[in-house]
């Protein structure tokens, strides 16, 4: 449930700290002094997803590796890797590195990846589009039966 202005204005200091919530982790913190701050609780979750691309062009210049979940594009993860590994995983992308996506994904021009490959990815949990989300490494696909 929202806060309201109303509710905002209400919030009369006490003799304790109090939180007046807005939902999904943001509250807003009164302290008996009567200053008032937003505060976010959040959680940090580690999931495997399906790597399907990996986008070089961001505008921060940060590479960004492009992830699925059942068939539909989930969002982007900061590639954050040491030096190592990261020289390991552009060889891996520029050998298993494919013409197009076979998932859809919105005016996104990447290095397209084959289906099959997983991701580890540590993220915000309760996100439905994937935000604030880091690659920890790839579970290359595996050998046909």
């Amino acid at each position: 449930m929202r806060i309201t202005d109303l509710q905002i204005r209400n919030a009369k200091p006490g003799g304790k700290p109090f939180k007046v919530a807005d939902g999904g982790g943001l509250y807003l913190l009164v302290q008996p002094n009567g200053t008032r701050a937003w505060r976010m609780d959040y959680r940090f979750s580690i999931e495997t997803f399906d790597l399907i691309g990996v986008d070089r062009t961001d505008k921060r210049g940060i590479p960004e590796v492009l992830l699925a979940q059942d068939g539909v594009y989930s969002g982007k993860a900061m590639l954050s890797l040491p030096a190592g590994q990261r020289d390991e995983f552009w060889k891996f992308v520029q050998t298993h590195a494919t013409p197009r996506s076979t998932i859809k994904v919105p005016g996104k021009t990447a290095t397209w990846l084959p289906s099959g490959i997983r991701a580890r990815v540590k993220h915000l949990r309760g996100e439905k589009q994937l935000r604030h989300a880091s690659f920890l490494g790839i579970e290359p696909p595996s050998a046909p039966d």
